[in-house]
Order: C-alpha cells, then sequence, then structure tokens
C-alpha cells in the first residue's frame, strides 16, 4: 500500500515538476504521505525514496523536515538534497518555477535559510555536493532540532518569550558557526520574506551571547537589512532584550539612522 502510494505521489509530482504547475495528488494525501517520513520503508527501492525525499523537499522544505528520516535512509535524503541542488542549478532545465521553489533566485527566504542551515548549501557546485554529502547524522539531528525551536512559535513576541529554551543553542560553537555560515549565504539578508522565523531567531541568538563577535553578526544584519520591515523587527527584538548591552547599543543605532516611527509604529510590508 505504501509504494503504491509513493509511486503515485512521485509520477504525478514527475509530471507537475516538467510542466511547472501544482501537482493534483499531493494536496489530498499528503496527510498519508507524512508519516512515510519517519519509516525505513523496507520494501521500497532505495531509487524510489530518493525520488520520493525529493519531491517533499521540492515541495515544502520545512514540511518534508517535521519528521525526522531514519539514520538507514539519511544518505538518500542527502542524495535527494544533492538533486534537488543539480537540477535547479542555473540554467537547469528547472531554474525558475510558478509554484515549487527554486534554490536559487525565485525560492522562498524560508526555504533558503532553512536548507542552508541542516545541509550546508543552497546552491549547485561539486564542492556543496561534497558539503552536503559529508553530513552526518548527528549533526543533522541537531540542525533539525535547532530549526525546528526556530519555526515553533506563531509571533515574534511569543519567540522572544521563550528565549530560554534557545539558550542551550547560544552556547553550542557548531551550531552557531554553522548559523554564521548559513547567514553568509544568504548574505544576511531577510530576503523576500522579511518576516522568516529562522532568521529572526538567528538574530536572537546573537543578542543573547552579547560578545563582541555577536556584536559583528548583527551589524551585518542592520546593514542588510534596511526596508522598514526590517527595521521595525530588528527593533521590535532589541527593545524586548533591554538587559542586553548589544541590545540597547544598536537600538540606539537604529534611532539614528532612521525615522523613530520606522522603529515605533507596527509595520509588516
Amino acid at each position: 500500500m505504501s509504494k503504491a502510494l509513493i509511486e503515485a505521489f512521485i509520477e504525478d509530482e514527475n509530471t507537475a515538476e516538467r510542466l511547472q504547475v501544482q501537482g493534483k495528488f499531493y494536496p489530498s494525501n499528503h496527510h498519508r504521505l507524512r508519516p512515510l517520513e519517519k519509516k525505513v520503508m523496507n520494501d521500497i527501492d532505495d531509487a524510489i525514496k530518493v525520488d520520493f525525499y525529493y519531491h517533499l523537499l521540492r515541495l515544502s522544505f520545512h514540511r518534508a523536515n517535521q519528521n525526522l528520516i531514519p539514520e538507514n535512509n539519511f544518505p538518500l535524503l542527502k542524495k535527494a538534497y544533492c538533486n534537488l541542488l543539480s537540477n535547479y542549478k542555473e540554467g537547469g532545465i528547472y531554474k525558475t518555477s510558478q509554484y515549487h521553489s527554486s534554490l536559487r533566485i525565485n525560492g522562498s527566504g524560508m526555504f533558503k535559510i532553512d536548507a542552508s542551515f541542516i545541509f550546508g548549501a543552497m546552491e549547485y557546485s561539486l564542492q556543496n555536493l561534497q558539503i552536503v554529502d559529508s553530513l552526518s547524522y548527528n549533526d543533522y539531528c541537531l540542525f533539525d532540532k535547532v530549526i525546528k525551536q526556530c519555526t515553533t512559535y506563531t509571533s515574534y513576541p511569543n519567540m522572544r518569550k521563550k528565549w530560554k529554551r534557545f539558550e542551550v543553542f547560544s552556547v553550542d560553537n557548531l551550531v552557531l558557526n554553522r548559523i554564521t555560515k548559513t547567514l553568509d549565504l544568504i548574505e544576511y539578508k531577510a530576503g523576500d520574506f522579511p518576516s522568516s522565523p529562522t532568521f529572526w531567531a538567528f538574530l536572537m541568538l546573537f543578542i543573547m551571547i552579547d560578545n563582541s563577535e555577536s556584536k559583528t553578526v548583527i551589524q551585518k544584519i542592520i546593514d542588510k537589512n534596511t526596508d522598514r520591515s526590517s527595521v521595525w523587527i530588528l527593533g521590535s527584538f532589541f527593545k524586548d532584550f533591554k538587559d542586553k548591552e548589544v541590545a540597547n547599543q544598536y537600538l540606539e543605532t537604529l534611532y539614528k539612522q532612521y525615522p523613530k516611527e520606522y522603529i515605533d509604529e507596527y509595520y509588516i510590508k
């Protein structure tokens, strides 16, 4: 039964991807497909599993990682992600798509930052394929845990109230180094979706750290996000962490650089 379900999903999405349209099978069957992510699926060939993971990643990165992939299948998930990078590379047959995320120019900011953080790459290159291939299962589980924590909340005030839940990550050098590399990849820009929870959760972590290294990261974020929406979000984070010297310092900077209403009046484009 599961094999027939997965094969029907893959066949439909192969056609949808070629035509750059919304597939018809997934919307009505996603609730049946999702539980299969965390199963080893011994009765299914590896090539089919790769295609299954590929289309789940392609449709929605977040939802493809609500369940941790079993360790036995982890190499297949990495292969699926490498296939995604290869197919969506510049000049590739699926360079753009109206409905599905391209990892380069046309994808959502959320997809890029989350995928980059977990897999370590968001563009095709031989070096990036090697980076993805070298990812260990333990690190994958850790990075996945970080993303789930970042995307748990429906509002930034709730996220900031629960800052202690992020504290374990603020002292983990592996996580912090990965965040810095990810921010480098996306050039410290919130992207097309300035409300990306992962991006702003990363900012919160560096505010919590409050040292010279964190100030460097925060300054880059300020320099790269100058639209009014981002300025308002920055101000709201700094205000809620007034006990941190770095937050007060950069809140003062915002007031010097922008009209007061940019920081004090709610604004999301």
